[in-house]
């Protein structure tokens, strides 16, 4: 017997006699024959864990979970779930992945619908839905990366959260038909699917097929200029439209959203696709994205599809928050570039530290309008920087080739930089030289530092 066999036969034997228990599985990276395995498992218990491979690959895997099964979860643990057409087809008309228990959920999962192979053939890799959800499947913190015609078939309930769906990475611009492509059931009953905190923007359109459908906190996009169509759009929409929340970010008004919180806009803001720190791919928001603070507060998740905090009095629309823990103001979400808007031509640096300090540098001038370079390491208090001890470097002398010879720090006064939010900041200061005396002034930020954000 192999011993991927023998591991779930003992696996299945020891979990019989504890069925109330959850039993957690683990699959080996690539084995489709132990995944479906572990969900047939799933059938004899209550509740169960299954955990793939840390950042494996499940290459055109065709699953199907048993009717009636208990809780089952997937921990992908950054794993990629390629759904394809079996070996040597173009395409497969069948569901790869198709639900019904109750419930299912996957999270932290890479989900690619039809492999790069067949990218570009006429109808993609999968035709029809690529899932069919008849129990009740929850989609969370993980990215659906498109090629072809292939969607979300749902005639029962469906939960969308911090999920981004794109197929981006070089796949085509294939229409994502039904993006929750809700078709009613047997019984002629649409689904239902509620789509929270997510991202989904693609170079085809997005297009919704009916069902009760509930949208919040979250950013559809379309390109309707490749496909001629937006997000909505006859005759796909045979049922009730989608019913906003609020909090959303669309780029056209096809489904006709009316909540007094959306926004229509042409460009959402959206910045590379890349795992920025979490262990699936995400979209990133622009600094003056339209979709920062847009979320109603009342619908925000605790965390992004990362994993990392959003802000506690709002947050993002979409599955990426800016600044996500990592940016908060009073830590590294202060550090950047400053200036006067309206007196262009002196600058403010700050550099949050790991100690709790802060370096605080204003290139600035004199009232004899000579140049001046100040400088300190002051304390971090919330929102405000105390450098209680300002320098200036003077009477240095450029030599040839670079060096400087004669440069003295010079005790100079003191200043305090505060700043309001991501974008303003003021920068108050005491001088002992009259040739600067005392005063302050209003900053707005010019630059921020790569690959840090800032949330409020």
């Amino acid at each position: 017997m192999k011993p991927i066999a023998l591991w779930f036969a003992l696996a299945l034997l020891s979990a019989l006699p504890v069925a109330a228990a959850t039993v957690e599985v683990h699959v080996a990276n690539g084995d489709c024959v132990g995944f479906q395995h572990a969900l047939n498992l799933g059938a004899q218990s209550n509740a169960e864990l299954i955990v793939l491979a840390k950042n494996g690959s499940y290459p055109n895997c065709s699953v199907t979970t048993p009717q009636g099964a208990g809780a089952t979860t997937i921990d992908a643990n950054g794993s990629t779930l390629v759904f394809g057409p079996p070996a040597g087809l173009l395409y497969t008309q069948s569901p790869v992945l198709a639900v019904s228990a109750h419930p299912f959920t996957i999270r932290n999962a890479t989900i690619q619908i039809g492999d790069r192979a067949v990218v570009g053939a006429r109808h993609g890799a999968v035709l029809g839905p690529a899932f069919q959800n008849n129990g009740d499947m929850i989609l969370e913190s993980s990215t659906i990366l498109i090629a072809g015609d292939s969607g979300i078939g749902n005639g029962s309930n469906l939960v969308l959260r911090n999920v981004t769906v794109t197929n981006a990475s070089g796949y085509s611009d294939g229409t994502f038909i039904g993006t929750v492509n809700t078709s009613p059931n047997s019984n002629n009953i649409p689904g239902t699917v509620d789509i929270e905190q997510s991202t989904l923007a693609n170079q085809g359109t997005p297009i919704f097929s009916g069902g009760n459908i509930t949208i919040s906190n979250s950013i559809l996009v379309a390109n309707s200029q490749s496909s001629g169509q937006g997000l909505c759009a006859a005759p796909y929409s045979p049922f009730s439209p989608p019913v906003s929340l609020g909090g959303n970010i669309f780029s056209d008004n096809s489904c006709g959203y009316n909540a007094a919180t959306d926004h229509i806009v042409t460009d959402a803001g959206l910045a590379d696709f890349g795992t920025h720190g979490g262990v699936v791919g995400t979209l990133a928001l622009n600094f003056n994205s339209p979709a920062r603070y847009a979320g109603l507060a009342a619908n925000c998740t605790a965390n992004d599809a990362r994993g990392v905090a959003r802000g506690s009095a709002h947050c993002d629309a979409g599955a990426y928050e800016f600044g996500g823990g990592y940016g908060q103001l009073g830590a590294s979400g202060m550090s950047g570039a400053y200036y006067d808007a309206a007196h262009d031509g002196h600058y403010v640096t700050v550099q949050n530290l790991d100690n709790g300090n802060a370096v605080v540098i204003w290139n600035t001038f004199n009232q004899q309008g000579r140049p001046a370079w100040v400088y300190g390491v002051g304390t971090v208090n919330g929102r405000t920087i105390h450098v209680a001890n300002v320098s200036q470097n003077l009477d240095g002398v450029l030599q040839p080739g670079g060096n400087v010879i004669g440069s003295k720090e010079t005790a100079w006064g003191s200043f305090d930089f505060t700043i309001s939010d991501c974008l303003t900041a003021t920068l108050s200061y005491n001088s002992t030289n009259p040739l600067f005396g005392s005063g302050s002034v209003s900053l707005t930020r010019i630059a921020f530092v790569s690959g840090l954000d800032c949330s409020n």
